[in-house]
């Protein structure tokens, strides 16, 4: 089979105009609401890790009058099990330590590392890797009555991963839905708005090849007007030009008929 080469096929300008529409809408619609979404589903998570935190802080307020006669750590363990009973998609770990000394009172001493306080006795927040896994860590700075301590509590990512794909598919496919009924909105209204230059297409090819008039301008577009008033600037050259193509063929034969009726007449 012989290979023949073909020119390659002129651009639409309705093709176009979806691709320059579609892209932002995309962006706009599907990109922006994904990262909103779990923004705030995220925001939720740090909210009830931050929880964690300030519930095992606020032991050592509870248990303060006794803590010298009883092992508080004991009641944290017990605090972090029941926390982790109630989902065991993640895996918390949890330290404490005091701010002065640095000494751990409870808790995975691997956790010291990884916390990142702040000057306010707020909570703060770090994406840390311990071990094998990705790990939220908070930390709390805490004033209690036995004393400045830091409360920092590690969960892996399991749940936020699980969030993140229910965030995509609740949010993403609704808005691609959208945004397909979006687009098949706005390629009405580029066939609505094309109808002028598709009529004017249709008048120019419907003329008879000798029909120089010009094109009439009244009803066309802003944008049209310029390529109709320059086709009208052509038509009036080659009308111009037919013209005085007509008046050298009169003449030239009204100057060769004088010399052949002479002709004539001697034969």
């Amino acid at each position: 089979m012989r290979w023949t080469w073909r020119p390659p096929r002129a651009r639409s300008l309705r093709a176009q105009l979806l691709w320059l529409l579609s892209w932002p809408l995309w962006t706009l619609l599907v990109v922006s609401a994904y990262r909103q979404a779990l923004h705030r589903a995220f925001d939720n998570q740090d909210l009830a890790l931050g929880r964690i935190a300030i519930a095992l802080a606020s032991r050592f307020d509870v248990d303060a009058d006794d803590a010298k006669d009883d092992d508080i750590a004991l009641h944290l363990d017990a605090t972090v099990a029941a926390i982790y009973q109630a989902d065991r998609r993640d895996t918390l770990r949890y330290l404490v330590m005091d701010r002065r000394t640095g000494a751990r009172i409870g808790g995975d001493p691997r956790l010291a590392l990884l916390g990142q306080a702040r000057a306010d006795d707020t909570p703060s927040y770090v994406d840390r890797r311990l071990g094998h896994d990705d790990v939220r860590v908070v930390t709390y700075p805490h004033s209690s009555p036995m004393g400045p301590i830091v409360v920092l509590v590690a969960e892996t990512t399991a749940r936020r991963h699980a969030q993140a794909r229910m965030v995509l598919r609740d949010t993403v496919v609704p808005n691609i839905v959208q945004l397909l009924l979006t687009l098949v909105l706005v390629w009405l209204g580029v066939r609505m708005a094309m109808r002028p230059l598709d009529a004017l297409d249709a008048a120019v090819s419907a003329r008879q090849p000798d029909d120089l008039s010009p094109l009439p301008t009244h009803d066309l577009p802003r944008e049209l007007a310029p390529l109709a008033d320059a086709m009208n600037r052509l038509m009036a050259n080659l009308r111009q030009s037919a013209e005085s193509q007509q008046t050298f063929l009169s003449n030239a034969a009204h100057q060769l008929r004088t010399p052949l009726a002479g002709v004539q007449t001697q034969l």
